[in-house]
């Protein structure tokens, strides 16, 4: 899915890419957390920018909106897009012995690509999205 391309109004670019839930927390989280997967979210914790430094280690640069993160994307040397930082509770698991998926209920940090935020399960309730994901995978495979 492509990103979405909100109009500069401010409530259309709020909606598209939501805040972080708690601004005072935002680059806080420890950088090294979950990879995208557990097709839920429940709220954004922060946006953030890579940026690659050569012979140094990658620095994470944390963002309360999108708008911010993706304005010192474009303007850095070497910065990577966006990514996103969600809470996942409940996310949705692979389960390999049971060949299904299953929700699981506890807090998962995870960093996604920005764009999974608009996908419609992403947003769905877990249930719904549990169930969509069985429809289409039907076979037992993710």
């Amino acid at each position: 899915m492509s990103e979405t391309n909100p109009t500069g109004n401010p409530e259309q670019l709020q909606r598209a890419y939501p805040p972080a839930t708690d601004s005072r927390k935002v680059g806080a989280y420890n950088s090294h957390c979950h990879s995208g997967g557990g097709t839920v979210y429940k709220d954004v914790l922060e946006y953030r920018v890579w940026v690659h430094s050569g012979a140094r280690d990658d620095v994470c640069h944390s963002f309360d909106s999108y708008q911010s993160a993706k304005a010192f994307s474009e303007s850095t040397r070497e910065a990577e897009e966006p990514l996103v930082l969600v809470l996942q509770n409940p996310w949705i698991c692979w389960h390999d012995k049971r060949h299904d998926f299953r929700l699981v209920h506890e807090n998962r940090i995870a960093e996604w690509r920005v764009e999974w935020l608009f996908e419609d399960v992403a947003t769905a309730a877990p249930e719904a999205a549990l169930a969509r994901l069985r429809r289409e995978h039907p076979n037992g495979e993710p």
